[in-house]
């Protein structure tokens, strides 16, 4: 490569995707080829065919030394649309809590939505990852954060019953919200469902909602006989 450079070859020449010898080290986590390259002036910017650019190759890879060196650049990591929130959503629901730090470290917002605004940690709360999300609390995820239907987190841990996530996200203020809880309570008290009543109890829900026929839990109760709600 230096012999390319030293005979007059530009820095910046691109294959037939439009990728310049920068996005090809950085995807191969080449780090004395980047150091060489940005030292003879290589755009760290140029983006590819597919919108790419060296710094998008270098997280896609894993390559966090070259992602760093970019960054040093003033490079931040970008995609079009909604991509961003779907790589989030992604790797949330998976646990993946090493990619979501890659992608947030590299410049991806914590709150990120996808198509139907679900961010990382509404995922993340839904299939119970605690690691994850108390990695991105300490990112500054919004804890009240709604998506398409105005379901909070907290709503997901507590539909999928996650005790502990439920506690951490109380403890960053957390809220139930696009959760229908006057329906929610009379359900469980008809069913005898103790359990979800406390749930919903200790999440903030006021055990005297009522419902669109003015009944509350205890009517319910009271009406199926369910003593152990009583």
């Amino acid at each position: 490569m230096k012999r390319f450079l030293r005979i007059g070859i530009h820095v910046d020449e691109t294959d037939a995707n439009g990728r310049t010898a920068l996005h090809i080290a950085a995807c191969e986590g080449q780090v004395e080829a980047v150091r060489l390259l940005l030292g003879h002036g290589a755009s760290p910017s140029i983006r590819d065919n597919y919108h790419n650019t060296p710094l998008n190759d270098a997280v896609r890879h894993c390559h966090d030394e070259i992602a760093g060196m970019l960054r040093e650049q003033q490079q931040v990591l970008t995609y079009p649309g909604k991509k961003p929130g779907f790589l989030m959503c992604k790797f949330a629901a998976e646990g993946n809590k090493e990619q979501l730090r890659r992608l947030i470290v590299n410049g991806i917002e914590v709150n990120e939505s996808n198509y139907d605004h679900r961010t990382a940690l509404h995922l993340a709360a839904s299939e119970g990852h605690v690691d994850v999300v108390e990695y991105l609390l300490e990112r500054k995820a919004d804890a009240n954060i709604r998506d398409r239907t105005g379901g909070t987190p907290l709503s997901d841990a507590l539909r999928h019953k996650h005790e502990r996530i439920q506690e951490i996200l109380r403890g960053s203020g957390g809220q139930l919200k696009g959760i229908d809880i006057a329906t929610e309570l009379c359900s469980a008290a008809a069913e005898g469902d103790v359990a979800k009543l406390k749930a919903l109890i200790v999440n903030g829900a006021n055990p005297e909602s009522a419902d669109a026929n003015n009944r509350t839990a205890l009517h319910l109760a009271a009406s199926n006989g369910e003593v152990t709600v009583l």
